[in-house]
């Protein structure tokens, strides 16, 4: 892992298969603030045996704290909004 400079913030991940071969890089940027909390709001993953493939996140927005009841992440719950 690569951090940013003052070490809280992620900048760059690698991950590995079995065999200890580079599977996948995870890249993290443009940081900002949000709620108080510094964090990058945009992530590519980048797979190594698929060249010029790669999954891109970007946060719009985002709530810390939300009031989340306790059945949002029950098995029949996430089944249902599938």
């Amino acid at each position: 892992m690569v951090f940013s400079e003052d070490g809280t913030i992620p900048l760059q991940g690698r991950y590995f298969d079995r065999k200890d071969r580079l599977a996948r890089t995870i890249h993290w940027d443009d940081v900002r603030e949000f709620d108080g909390r510094r964090l990058p709001l945009h992530m590519t993953l980048v797979p190594e045996d698929d060249k010029g493939y790669r999954t891109e996140m970007r946060y719009q927005a985002i709530r810390f704290n939300a009031d989340v009841t306790e059945d949002t992440f029950s098995l029949s719950n996430l089944e249902r909004h599938r």
